[in-house]
């Protein structure tokens, strides 16, 4: 590590930015004991028996939804001030996704109960609230394009110049990227980062000169990338992928999310919490998933059960918080298709064809 880089990482928030972000996370705090009463509330009305069963459904869902706005509003407020780190974002848009998810889950469990009218209700509340997620995660995470200063570009190039005769790049620094506007600049590491990229290039994050002491709580952004081949070999904290096109994304477990939008014609492999995929078309995906993953207006996306295999897999998936034995890869929801619980699927995603499960491996395609 340089100077440069030691002193960057020391430099703290100036006292008042400090306070103020101190102020944020005790706020988040408070609404997730809010939150977990309003869980504690749910379990009085999830044995649905009783002839009041849709006024508690309602009441609770109303009050569960209000909390989730009243977190988003805050926070999107309180972060004008001062630049929020990426893995904070993540976490906190990592809770309200969960959040969103058990929303879903809970109308699914009580439709069966409900009348039309409340079931139709409840359905178009859920999908303003989603609709208010997808807006507010745009400010917290925003969808900009990246530069990075000429001193940096010179050096990338000259460093690409060298890896010029090797199949595969690694990646390694310790200069920053930085969305250019103050009010909405976030910093991702550039050794875990990879933006606008025309290949074909093969890619290995993290360099083996890494430190591994913190690649847990870090962000992999990939942004921008054609015809690359990225294996991401670490468990890392979360993933953002954004415009990728003809690409092949091969991870470790992630401890945290993984956010796709925008993707075409890729083989994408990870194993995670959450995964949430926007705008995404025709891509093969390996998946081992602790919670149902969740596509938003995509089409012909085949999904097939995580196909990596290495010697320390289970230590990994243990490490980003994953069981071995549990793997919702198939269990997929669909927020474009209204009728997708009805009908136990969509015709925007299907299962790949077991016998092309093995493709879904480097150097296997």
């Amino acid at each position: 590590m340089n100077s440069h880089q030691k002193s960057s990482e020391n430099r703290s928030f100036p006292l008042n930015v400090s306070n103020n972000r101190q102020a944020v996370l005790n706020r988040l705090n408070e609404r997730h004991t809010q939150s977990q009463v309003v869980n504690s509330q749910r379990k009085n009305v999830d044995s649905f028996g009783n002839g009041n069963i849709h006024e508690n459904f309602l009441q609770h869902f109303t009050q569960y939804k209000l909390a989730i706005v009243t977190d988003l509003e805050d926070m999107t407020k309180k972060i004008q001030g001062y630049d929020l780190p990426i893995n904070e974002r993540t976490q906190f848009v990592d809770d309200i996704l969960a959040r969103l998810e058990h929303m879903q889950n809970w109308l699914n469990e009580a439709s069966m109960y409900l009348t039309s009218f409340d079931n139709e209700q409840a359905r178009l509340e859920l999908k303003s609230l989603n609709d208010l997620f997808q807006e507010k995660r745009t400010e917290l995470l925003p969808n900009k394009k990246f530069g990075f200063s000429r001193q940096q570009t010179t050096k990338k190039q000259e460093n690409e110049n060298k890896n010029e005769s090797h199949p595969e790049s690694s990646i390694c620094k310790s200069s920053s990227i930085v969305a250019p506007k103050n009010n909405d600049s976030i910093i991702y590491d550039e050794r875990f980062s990879l933006i606008n990229i025309t290949g074909p290039k093969h890619f290995i994050i993290p360099n083996i000169n890494c430190s591994s002491d913190s690649f847990i709580s870090q962000t992999v952004y990939l942004v921008d990338l054609i015809d690359c081949t990225i294996e991401i070999c670490h468990v890392f904290g979360s993933l953002i992928g954004r415009r990728l096109r003809n690409c092949k994304i091969y991870a470790y477990p992630i401890s945290g999310s993984v956010w796709l939008d925008e993707c075409i014609n890729c083989d994408l492999v990870f194993a995670c919490r959450q995964l949430r995929i926007h705008q995404t078309s025709n891509c093969r995906l390996g998946l081992h998933m602790a919670s149902r993953p969740i596509i938003e207006q995509c089409t012909n996306l085949k999904v097939a059960p995580y196909q990596l295999v290495y010697k320390s897999l289970e230590q990994d998936l243990s490490t980003a918080g994953l069981s071995i034995n549990s793997n919702l890869w198939h269990e997929v929801d669909d927020f474009s298709c209204p009728n997708r619980r009805l009908t136990k699927t969509s015709p925007n995603w299907c299962i790949m064809p077991e016998v092309d499960w093995s493709s879904l491996c480097p150097n296997k395609n």
